[in-house]
């Protein structure tokens, strides 16, 4: 069942999330698990229709150096990690850590 459009699940209204040049966009209490994982999914979903990637082929992951994120304080890199291994490993691709690096290095 759905309400609104939303499934009825969902306990909060999803906000829409922007790309830019650096990756998926929004504020921190908007990148939610979901949206995170189906965000991360569509794109490795599309790559595999393309024919970028294969299954069991390696996907580099890494963070930034926030934790948590400091307007909201809400869990910040970490978190948003485990949403995006999740997906890799679901679209039956590797995940490779990359571990915590600065912010210009992981938009590059």
């Amino acid at each position: 069942m759905t309400t609104e459009g939303y499934p009825t699940f969902l306990t909060y209204r999803p906000s829409e999330l922007r790309f830019g040049t650096s990756g998926l966009r929004g504020l921190v209490r908007e990148m939610t698990d979901l949206e995170v994982y189906i965000n991360t999914r569509g794109f490795l979903d599309y790559l595999h229709q393309i024919g970028d990637v294969g299954s069991g082929d390696p996907i580099a992951l890494a963070q930034d150096l926030r934790e948590v994120d400091p307007s909201s304080r809400l869990s910040s890199s970490p978190r948003i990690a485990l949403a995006v291994s999740q997906a890799i490993r679901d679209a039956e691709l590797s995940v490779v850590n990359c571990g915590k690096i600065p912010t210009p290095a992981l938009a590059y």
